[in-house]
C-alpha cells in the first residue's frame, strides 16, 4: 500500500535552479572559482557522508571568500542538497504544496530509511502528535513496559499505522543503521538499557506509521519539485520537536543559499499574514 501520488506540482517564483555560467572560457579573463584552496583531510573510519558535508562546507566558504577549518571533530547540526534519492536522506516537502490536500506532508522532514528497486518508505520527523506514550486504559503496565512513557509520540506517515518505529544513536542488538549515526528499532535492548541507567529514554524517537511510495513514484515527485533532496546529520534527523515547522525551517537554513532564503521568505510571509 502507497501513498497516493501527487496530482500536480506547481513551478513558482521560489524555484531552486542551480546557476550555470554559460560564458565562453577566456584566457584572459580572472577566474572566481568556488574550489577551496584546501580541501578537507579525510579522518580514518569517518562516513562518507560527514566527509561529503565537509566538501560541500568547504565549497561554501570558498565563495564567501572564508576557510573551514576540519579537524575531525564532529559537526553537529549540518545539511546540505543531494542530486540523487538514496537511503538515510531527507525530503523536505516544497512550501506551495499540500496546502489543499494531504496536509501533514506540508512543509514535511521526511528520512528515507529504506530505498530500493521495491519502492521508497520515509518517517516523518515533524509531526508531534501532541500525546506521550502511556499506559491505555485497561492495559497491564508491567507486561507492556514502562521504558518509553512519558516519550512524544510522532506520527510518521499515513501507511501502516499499526507499525511503531524507534529511532535512536544507539547501535542496539535488532537495530539497522538508517544513516551515519541513526538507527532504527532494536526495541529489546533499548528497554533493558533504559532500566539499566545506560540509555535515557530522551535519546529514542518513538514514531507511529510511515510513508511509502511504489518503484519510481518519489523520483517522478522529485523531479516535479514536489521536495527538495538533501543529506544531513544525525543531530538534525534525531531532535526532538514541538512545532513542526520549525526543523522545516531549520533544515533550509542549514541548506543554505537559495534555501535560506526560500525560509526566510516563507518566515516573512507568516508574519505578514499573522499581522
Amino acid at each position: 500500500m502507497t501513498r497516493r501520488p501527487c496530482q500536480r506540482a506547481r513551478n513558482s517564483s521560489t524555484c531552486i535552479q542551480a546557476a550555470k555560467d554559460d560564458r565562453p572560457a577566456d584566457s584572459n579573463q580572472t577566474s572566481n572559482s568556488s574550489c577551496p584552496d584546501k580541501l578537507p583531510a579525510a579522518v580514518q573510519g569517518e562516513d562518507w557522508r560527514d566527509f561529503r558535508a565537509k566538501l560541500v562546507a568547504s565549497t561554501r566558504a570558498a565563495d564567501q571568500g572564508n576557510s573551514v577549518e576540519s579537524n575531525g571533530e564532529k559537526w553537529g547540526a549540518w545539511a546540505h542538497e543531494v542530486p540523487n534519492l538514496e537511503q538515510g536522506m531527507l525530503l523536505v516537502a516544497h512550501p506551495h504544496m499540500f496546502t489543499s490536500s494531504q496536509e501533514y506532508f506540508h512543509q514535511a522532514v521526511i528520512l528515507i530509511y529504506r530505498h530500493d528497486n521495491y519502492g521508497t518508505a520515509g518517517l516523518l520527523l515533524n509531526r508531534p502528535a501532541q500525546i506521550h506514550v502511556g499506559p491505555q486504559p485497561g492495559e497491564d503496565s508491567e507486561k507492556r513496559g514502562t521504558e518509553f512513557d512519558g516519550l512524544p509520540l510522532y506520527l510518521g506517515g499515513d501507511v501502516g499505522q499499526k507499525n511503531i518505529f524507534f529511532l535512536s544513536p544507539h547501535q542496539l542488538d535488532g537495530a539497522r543503521e538508517v544513516m551515519q549515526g541513526v538507527y532504527i528499532d532494536g526495541v529489546d535492548e533499548a528497554r533493558q538499557g533504559i532500566r539499566a541507567g545506560r540509555f535515557d529514554r530522551q535519546d529514542f524517537k518513538c514514531i507511529v506509521g510511515y510513508c511509502g511510495w511504489a518503484p519510481g513514484q518519489l523520483d517522478r515527485e522529485v523531479k516535479s519539485g514536489v521536495w527538495f533532496t538533501a543529506a544531513a546529520s544525525r543531530d538534525v534527523a534525531l531532535q526532538h520537536v514541538e512545532n513542526g515547522p520549525s526543523l522545516w525551517h531549520q533544515v533550509l537554513d542549514l541548506m543554505g543559499g537559495d534555501y535560506a532564503k526560500l525560509s526566510a521568505d516563507v518566515k516573512s510571509l507568516h508574519k505578514k499574514v499573522d499581522s
